[in-house]
């Protein structure tokens, strides 16, 4: 039978239990194989002068080290409750993907010193403020019965209707497409850039390398692309909702016969879905004439991080927050697209919902679950 003890004396088993816990993960994180010494109950010994270490004496632990002269040891408590606290309430920074390398973001970019943060940091908060303030008042002077969003919903779509969503006539819509390759992430050599021409259009271009970076660790390499990055006031993301009510994807280009790959980004709140996305080809025809490529969304099929899926199913249209043009057709060589602009259109004889095969097992079997 369990005995209940008064607080006190709870509070002093307490203690003592972190302070074991402390010590023993300090024992079991030795390696043998290293000759360094460590200290008890923290992983960076303190200086002389520390808050919780003014008479502390670092014991140097190893793998030898008896038991009865760490229970002993009285000087570290102060040092193993405050290790304790920190690990309970501390800020790690571990991975938290299965499938994504990266490291969970910081609270703070610990690099911008705290003046320069004290400095800017209210005049960047007044304009996103300003910003928000036009965003609301735009949206209660579009508020009527006739409102395009609503009639579209109700089906007052006309046959080869399009919309026009992103024209690159100025620099200002230049600016909301970001550019990468596998050279920007130290991957590799391909060489990309986006540039504004006499004819108002964006030019997609670079220099295609598939040689790998000799760091031990990249295994492919051979990939450049162009991605929107439009958001709303307080980095808040921009959703196309109205496209839910469109069937193609529209893009007028024209390229160097090169195969690309349009890509439809739908990251949702948990990490393990940043990296979700849809894709098709986009086939260029090459020479001086302009095409009009007419995508089905029901043809995207479901990817991770460029990866095609054995699970399938069909793009949400009210989830995308971005699109991404990518070259990664493995030929060496230069590239180059032409893009006028980029929109949706609606076909009323396209009745398809999705092109792949959407099977899923039963829920009593176990990959249905």
């Amino acid at each position: 039978m369990f005995q209940l003890a008064g607080p006190s004396a709870a509070l002093g088993s307490f203690g003592r239990c972190l302070r074991i816990q402390t010590r023993l993960s300090s024992i079991t994180s030795h390696n043998p194989d290293d000759d360094s010494r460590k200290t008890v109950g923290t992983s960076n010994p303190p200086g002389k002068n520390s808050k919780f270490h003014k008479d502390a004496e670092h014991v140097p632990v190893r793998q030898n080290v008896k038991w009865k002269s760490l229970v002993k040891d009285e000087k570290h408590s102060k040092n193993a409750w405050y290790q304790k606290l920190n690990t309970l309430f501390g800020y790690k920074n571990v991975p938290m993907s299965t499938n994504l390398a990266n490291e969970r973001n910081v609270l703070y970019e610990a690099d911008i010193p705290v003046k320069d943060i004290i400095k800017y940091a209210p005049k960047d908060i007044y304009d996103e403020f300003g910003k928000l303030k036009n965003e609301i008042v735009k949206e209660v002077q579009d508020v009527r019965v006739e409102k395009p969003e609503v009639l579209e919903d109700f089906g007052y779509l006309r046959h080869r209707e399009a919309r026009i969503e992103y024209n690159f006539a100025t620099k200002e819509d230049l600016q909301m497409w970001r550019t990468g390759s596998d050279r920007s992430r130290n991957e590799g050599f391909t060489t990309v850039n986006l540039e504004l021409t006499d004819n108002k259009t964006a030019l997609f271009h670079g220099d295609l390398s598939t040689q790998l970076v000799k760091d031990g660790k990249s295994e492919r390499a051979g990939w450049a692309s162009m991605k929107l990055e439009k958001k709303l006031p307080f980095l808040r993301k921009y959703y196309h909702k109205r496209w839910r009510n469109f069937t193609h994807l529209l893009i007028k280009c024209r390229g160097d016969g090169r195969q690309y790959k349009v890509m439809l980004h739908s990251p949702g709140f948990i990490d393990l879905t940043w990296g979700d996305s849809h894709s098709y080809a986009l086939h260029t025809h090459g020479g001086p004439y302009w095409q009009y490529e007419c995508i089905p969304f029901s043809k995207f099929f479901f990817t991770v991080g460029g990866r095609i899926q054995d699970k399938q199913w069909a793009v949400n249209r009210c989830d995308v927050s971005s699109i991404s043009i990518t070259i990664m057709d493995r030929i060496d060589g230069p590239y180059k697209l032409e893009i006028d602009y980029i929109g949706v259109v609606n076909d009323n004889t396209h009745s398809e919902y999705f092109a792949y095969e959407g099977y899923t097992m039963p829920v009593p079997f176990t990959s249905g679950m």
